[in-house]
């Protein structure tokens, strides 16, 4: 595993250079001639050209650059089949280089950290409120509100435990969250967001956290790591109902105890190491 890979700002500019975008009808003869019409603002860095008769974009130029010659991609694949620069593919490319040109790892990993910061301050990447707006609303209230009904009628029920009952209303939920999942990530990955971009290329946050904000965490752990039998039907950026803001702080509670233990051992282990 390799020991430093670029990440934040740095990783997002480089998973937002490696992605292909629209098809441009631009030629040129050489790298140098197409990095020049790049940095004039004739071709953006994602706008697929043509370099000697080989699909490129100028911002894979740009990456290709501080790696070693052997580890480019121009002239040997299409576009859309090139690595992207996400959090995966930027640790892979990494230790690839640390493998097989050792000497250069930490030249080519400081390079991609300044060409990712370069390029994210370059387009001036931001987060606004559009990108907290409720993916999906009304569908979304419709599979919480039949989960609700089913969930309803196995409270009702005068033959289960209450054990039982919490059990079989947890899948319920459980069939809504994994609907609601998979619904929400086709129409993200169709019309991405600023901040879908940070959590998907890895640079910030994680699709959980994301699915808070702009659908619903439909169900929490508590402390224990039991699932909470009630569900929450809103999203952080629609605001909480008394009973949903209670209900989310088990999951709260179990984050901060989950941090505590994180660094308990290691916190004991030097305490040891220095008396």
């Amino acid at each position: 595993s390799v020991m430093y890979s670029p990440g934040h700002e740095a990783l997002l500019g480089m998973y937002l250079l490696s992605q292909p975008g629209k098809k441009s009808k631009s030629g040129y003869k050489t790298t140098d001639q197409a990095l020049s019409a790049y940095r004039s603002g004739q071709i953006g860095a994602t706008d697929i050209i043509r370099v000697n008769g080989h699909e490129t974009t100028a911002g894979r130029l740009e990456i290709e650059a501080v790696l070693p010659a052997g580890m480019r991609e121009t002239g040997k694949k299409r576009v859309s089949e090139m690595r992207l620069y996400d959090k995966a593919g930027m640790k892979k490319s990494l230790t690839q280089v640390a493998k097989t040109h050792p000497h250069l790892y930490g030249e080519v990993a400081n390079k991609f950290k300044d060409l990712g910061n370069d390029h994210s301050t370059h387009i001036g990447f931001s987060v606004g409120l559009d990108d907290f707006a409720v993916v999906n609303g009304e569908k979304r209230d419709k599979i919480i509100a039949s989960a609700e009904r089913v969930a309803t009628k196995i409270r009702a029920s005068k033959t289960l435990k209450a054990s039982e009952k919490d059990a079989q209303v947890i899948i319920e939920y459980q069939k809504a969250d994994n609907l609601l999942d998979k619904m929400n990530n086709v129409t993200m990955a169709a019309n991405p967001t600023n901040i879908y971009k940070m959590v998907i290329s890895g640079s910030r946050g994680d699709p959980d956290q994301l699915k808070q904000i702009v659908s619903s965490p439909v169900l929490v752990r508590d402390s224990k790591n039991r699932i909470v039998p009630y569900l929450i039907p809103k999203s952080y950026s629609e605001g909480m109902d008394t009973a949903s803001y209670w209900t989310t702080l088990h999951g709260a509670r179990k984050g901060t105890i989950q941090k505590t233990q994180g660094v308990r051992d290691p916190g004991a282990l030097s305490k040891l190491i220095v008396n």
